[in-house]
Order: structure tokens, then sequence, then C-alpha cells
């Protein structure tokens, strides 16, 4: 497989890392750049909805605009 292709219709893939019990990062494997993209927005909206239900005002107000949006969870204008 050709990674970053000349065809601009084909997705661009990059590397992921993740850490390894902390003890350094470890390459794991080539991932389109949407899905990268696309996990770390969920990551970013389950730590703030942890964080909302503890009572940060910051975060309740991000998680309820993630909810409005569809940005990081399933569109749900109810959970505003």
């Amino acid at each position: 497989m050709e990674i970053g292709g000349g065809n601009a219709l084909e997705p661009t893939y990059t590397k992921y890392y993740a850490m390894l019990n902390g003890a350094g990062w470890s390459e794991c494997e080539w991932k389109p750049l949407s899905e990268v993209v696309g996990d770390y927005v969920q990551r970013w909206f389950q730590d703030a909805y942890k964080e909302a239900c503890k009572g940060d005002i910051a975060n309740q107000v991000l998680v309820a605009q993630m909810f409005f949006s569809g940005y990081g969870t399933p569109k749900n204008e109810y959970k505003v």
C-alpha cells in the first residue's frame, strides 16, 4: 500500500502512537488521519463528560455544545 499517493481523493494515512504502561511511546499501525482525529474527539468528549459530571462548569458548557452539534458524540439536543 502506498502512503500519501498522488490522488487527492485517496485518504491520508498517519501513524498513531500509544502509551504502553507508561513506559513510552509505541508505534502501532497506519490509520487514515480522519480516524485518528475521530478517536481523539471521542476521547475528548469522554474526558469532558467525566469532568462535567464532577461539577466543572466549563466542561458542562463544552459537553452541552458537543451534544448540540454532535461533535464527538451523536447529536442529541435533549441532553443539552
